[in-house]
């Protein structure tokens, strides 16, 4: 198998749809490469005798021509890689069923769902951190870690030396403004500015920073000790206050 091939099959494929954040959006690839996707349930409603062919050939999914079906009852990273996977023999130009093509196939589908040089810029530190950040199934994060740790060992033996692929790949998810690789952009739930690289976080560092001083405010106004940072209001009485405690009702 030539891994380099696959590699820059895999990058080109990823500049040429414009993906530049993770997990990918596996639906939109195939269809911008020209297929129709229908689940298994719709196929059979539509056309039985294909459903049976497809249901014996894969239980996950198969492709026909333009179409592309699938088993809609499998876990979504498990979709995910199936999809993948079929994407890779079109790219490919895989023809008839051998083993090696299924193997092309699968290198292909798990180097586009985590390409290993994102696992490396988003630090992932074992098996269960490519599952969360990547989405993929823990079965094929283990695989894809494993594979992570023999192109990074190869990178050292090299003196960090990236394929063509792996540096078209870098420059495409290279963010200038934030000088830094960006594998991940999702937009803030309160004002929809960009958030980079973090999935956990939904609100952007102004929104969180706007909510922090409103409860900031709402802590020293509401308290009667820290009131006085408040209006002078608020101050005059906290005087009257600490006169009456020092003083006595007569001061």
């Amino acid at each position: 198998m030539d891994y380099q091939f696959i590699q820059k099959q895999v990058s080109d494929v990823i500049i040429e749809c414009g993906i530049k954040s993770f997990p990918i959006d596996t639906f939109y690839l195939l269809r911008h490469y020209g297929y129709k996707i229908y689940t298994y349930d719709e196929i059979r409603y539509q056309n039985e005798q294909l459903y049976e062919v497809a249901i014996k050939y894969s239980a996950d999914a198969f492709r026909y021509r333009g179409i592309v079906c699938y088993n809609s009852n499998q876990a979504s990273g498990r979709i995910a890689f199936s999809l993948m996977h079929e994407l890779g023999h079109h790219i490919l130009g895989h023809n008839g069923e051998q083993q090696q093509n299924e193997v092309e196939a699968n290198f292909f589908a798990s180097n586009i769902l985590a390409p290993r040089i994102a696992i490396y810029y988003a630090g992932c530190k074992n098996a269960n951190d490519v599952h969360r950040l990547f989405k993929m199934t823990y079965e094929a994060s283990e695989y894809a870690f494993e594979d992570f740790r023999r192109w990074r060992r190869f990178l050292v033996t090299h003196r960090l030396r990236f394929t063509p692929g792996e540096l078209a790949l870098y420059h495409h998810f290279y963010n200038k403004e934030l000088d830094k690789f960006v594998w991940s952009i999702r937009e803030c739930s309160k004002c929809g500015r960009p958030i980079y690289n973090d999935l956990f976080t939904h609100e952007c560092c102004r929104c969180r920073q706007k909510k922090m001083t409103r409860r900031s405010k709402s802590f020293l106004c509401d308290d009667p000790v820290f009131g006085l940072f408040c209006d002078e209001q608020s101050q005059q009485n906290i005087r009257i206050a600490e006169y009456k405690w020092l003083y006595g009702d007569d001061y």
